[in-house]
């Protein structure tokens, strides 16, 4: 009897597993360094690759390992009649892939140090993949120090975590640090489409940017997804499909509460809502494509110039409506609603009623104070002033004698006057004493010493949006303010081409904007090295009054 059973289909983001450097998407900083370290033989013996799961840890590390074992070829492409295709399938005998989740014990450690001394198999290097290396106890980093400390000229280790905090610093020490990016929407977009391609499916580019989004930056994530959507067994697939699955929302959604959000309409701005509540989608997706939306949205009312927001991943639909959006909203308007749709994002998930704390941003959006105050007539604090002043005046006539109220006209007027001023000395002071306790609302131009007080506020906001930026700008301080530039003056060349490159420079304004609620920019300037005098020696004895000693 012929058994028809069918064997379970390998999945997606296996089958598609990048199988040479220039397949792997959105790490081009790290492929671009280790393959010229193998191209000038500069190899080091311990590697850490750190950053979200589903970048590609793992793929490059195998890819790595079968580059740095195959005869040198320009292009590194594992050969497919040797030990280097299975150097990349993960099935070489001297490939070593250790779960420090499972393996978390010394005595794990232990038995790779009795092993490792042994000679490779079949190839040049023996090469240990160590995947989740912070699951390890304190006594398995303990005796892993010991072999990266001296480690045979055989042995290679890559170290792979989501979480390089929890690793030791002696560890972090003796490896070549790699950080592994989110990917881009637009990378992603690309990648599952040829997916679908692949797999004669038709998939719609907003259907395949709402799978990016909600994969939210992670490849392997975006494949497993795809993968659900594919359940459909359907051969054209469109977002509304897409969105009915994972939940979330297709752009009309978004576009249409912004555009609400901009005319400060609340009873549209709470029907959208309801729309979507009706619709069975995840008011927590929602709310954070909303966010994504909303930061795009920053960057078209900060700048005219469109070669920067060309670095924004958005479809033309988009970038149209957004400039539309422009013209009826500003740049303060806009961080009022980044602020409360960030901050219904965090009470969503403990909210009784999920849609709730959206709507309360919603009502506090379209009720902006500030928005308001600056559409009436008039001046309302000039207003209360004199209400307050003709109040102070009229107790003072009920308590005083009979025989102050005989005196002349004049007097009275006088004495109303100098309350007023009194009322407005004392609302003079409540308004310092309101901006001294709320540095982040600065008035007018920013100032010198308010940014370095909140810039370790600022690196610590960057070390979540992009720790790459943080590392960088956590060893300065700014130097001088012209307007709204912040000038940073920096050591290296380096670190002055990562942050002036065009989507840093974004990414830190945004959060720049963020923290002090002004459009702020960083313009990076390399350092001069300073010229020590030559006669230091002898000015150093004239002030001290001290004289040279011969060594």
């Amino acid at each position: 009897m012929e058994n028809t059973k069918k064997s379970p289909t390998k999945t997606l983001y296996r089958k598609y597993r990048p199988q040479k450097f220039e397949d792997v998407i959105g790490q081009d900083h790290i492929v671009k360094t280790l393959t010229n370290a193998i191209k000038s033989n500069r190899l080091g013996h311990a590697y850490l690759f750190t950053g979200p799961r589903g970048t590609g840890k793992t793929t490059v590390a195998r890819l790595f390992a079968a580059a740095i074992n195959c005869e040198k070829r320009p292009d590194f492409t594992p050969a497919k009649k040797n030990v280097c295709e299975d150097f990349a399938t993960g099935k070489a005998l001297d490939l070593i892939e250790i779960d420090a989740a499972s393996h978390t014990g010394v005595e794990n450690i232990r038995d790779l140090r009795e092993t490792i001394v042994l000679a490779p198999n079949e190839a040049p290097f023996k090469i240990y993949i160590i995947d989740e290396v912070h699951m390890l106890s304190t006594g398995a980093f303990n005796a892993l120090l010991k072999t990266l400390e001296e480690p045979p000229a055989h042995a290679v280790f890559i170290l792979a975590t989501t979480d390089v905090h929890k690793v030791p610093e002696t560890i972090i020490s003796r490896c070549q640090r790699f950080d592994f990016m989110r990917m881009g929407i637009s990378s992603i977009t690309t990648k599952i489409q040829k997916i679908a391609k692949a797999e004669k499916i038709t998939l719609d580019k907003e259907a395949a940017q709402l799978i990016a989004v909600a994969a939210n930056g992670g490849m392997r994530d975006a494949e497993s997804l795809l993968a659900q959507v594919f359940a459909l067994e359907d051969t054209k697939i469109t977002a509304k499909e897409v969105a009915s699955i994972l939940g979330t929302t297709t752009n009309k959604d978004i576009l249409d509460l912004l555009e609400a959000f901009t005319k400060k309409d609340i009873h549209q701005s709470i029907a959208v809502i309801n729309r979507v509540v009706e619709g069975g989608y995840s008011i927590s997706n929602y709310t954070k494509s909303l966010i994504i939306k909303l930061r795009a949205l920053l960057f078209y009312t900060l700048t005219s110039d469109k070669s920067s927001t060309e670095l924004l991943e958005l479809t033309n639909e988009e970038r149209a409506a957004l400039e539309q959006l422009t013209a009826s909203t500003t740049t303060q308007d806009v961080l009022v609603m980044m602020r409360e749709c960030e901050k219904a994002s965090q009470e969503v998930k403990n909210s009784i009623i999920p849609s709730l704390p959206l709507e309360v941003a919603a009502v506090i959006i379209c009720k902006n104070p500030e928005k308001n105050q600056s559409n009436t007539t008039g001046n309302p604090a000039d207003t209360s002033k004199q209400e307050v002043a003709e109040k102070s005046v009229n107790q003072e006539t009920k308590t005083q004698p009979k025989a102050i109220t005989n005196q002349p006209t004049k007097k009275r007027q006088s004495s109303v006057s100098d309350i007023a001023q009194d009322q407005e000395s004392t609302q003079k002071e409540q308004q310092q004493k309101v901006a001294d306790s709320n540095p982040s609302k600065m008035a007018g131009d920013p100032t010198l010493q308010n940014v370095k007080d909140r810039w370790p506020e600022f690196v610590q906001s960057m070390q979540t949006e992009n720790p790459s930026l943080s590392s960088i700008i956590s060893n300065y301080v700014p130097s001088e303010i012209q307007g709204y530039k912040i000038i940073l003056h920096v050591k290296y060349d380096l670190h002055k081409e990562k942050l002036m490159e065009g989507k840093n420079k974004l990414t830190l304004s945004s959060s720049l904007a963020t923290i002090f609620n002004v459009p702020l920019h960083i313009e990076a300037i390399k350092k001069q090295e300073e010229i020590v005098p030559a006669d230091i020696l002898s000015h150093a004895k004239d002030l001290l009054g001290g004289q040279v000693v011969e060594g």
